[in-house]
């Protein structure tokens, strides 16, 4: 995933890239697909709530990732 996106000018949307994190993870039979997605969406959820709350938009964020991820 790193060499597609290495020689690029500009890096994708996020959008692309979690989807392109997805397919990966889901086809590395050494990947733990499941527990990968759990975690990140744990550490993003983590950091949206650092400042002691989780606004509307973070959660619609934190959702649409999990959605690209098919959490």
């Amino acid at each position: 995933m790193i060499s597609q996106y290495k020689d690029q000018n500009e890096i994708d949307s996020y959008n692309t890239i979690i989807k392109s994190f997805g397919e990966f993870i889901n086809s590395n039979v050494d990947c733990d697909a499941d527990e990968i997605k759990n975690s990140l969406m744990s550490l993003l959820r983590q950091i949206s709530e650092a400042d002691g709350q989780l606004s509307e938009k973070e959660e619609i964020e934190i959702d649409y990732i999990g959605n690209l991820l098919k959490v």
